[in-house]
């Protein structure tokens, strides 16, 4: 079945394992990760250089198809077992290096951070900003979260308001409360 991806429709699908697929267009082709999976075996380095698009991390065949390849290495092998002994973790790095010196030298210095997900937002969670500014989540629709102020007085926040929000929570720097109003 073809579907979309990143470089078009596909006319050419390969499974490696649970949520990793080769795919092949007739201009292009790289490889796909699952969001879930990619996000719990992946480091921020390689997240940040994949393309986003649907429900998965792309890595495009000709430079970035290495880093997850390299990450992946000893949990689902990507590169097939006939190509193993030409492609060891030491190639893949130098191969990567070429392209993404700046990833190679995170790996090789053991800097390579873990993805740790945004927190999420709930009905009754209070929140103080930087700014002192205190709000309560009280209803979070599909149009978004509503919140209310010590007066009572109802916001509507807009998604950018609530990436900054997530954002200054996931701040260590950052004073904020997490707990439920009474």
């Amino acid at each position: 079945m073809a579907i979309i991806t990143p470089w078009g429709k596909s006319d050419h699908q390969k499974s490696v394992c649970r949520g990793i697929n080769w795919y092949a267009t007739p201009r292009h082709g790289g490889l796909s990760i699952a969001k879930g999976f990619a996000e719990k075996n992946l480091s921020v380095q390689a997240l940040s250089r994949a393309i986003q698009f649907g429900n998965a991390y792309w890595y495009e065949e000709d430079e970035l198809w290495g880093i997850p390849a390299y990450e992946l290495y000893d949990i689902c092998c990507i590169i097939e077992e006939k190509d193993k002994e030409k492609y060891t973790k030491a190639y893949l790095l130098e191969s990567i290096g070429r392209y993404h010196p700046e990833y190679a030298l995170s790996v090789k210095e053991n800097k390579l951070e873990k993805y740790i997900p945004m927190p999420a937002l709930v009905i009754g969670q209070k929140i103080v900003l930087d700014t002192g500014a205190e709000y309560a989540i009280i209803e979070n629709a599909k149009s978004g979260y509503i919140v209310t102020d010590k007066s009572n007085i109802r916001y509507r926040l807009k998604e950018s308001q609530v990436k900054r929000i997530k954002k200054i929570l996931f701040d260590e720097k950052t004073i904020w409360e997490n707990k439920l109003l009474s």
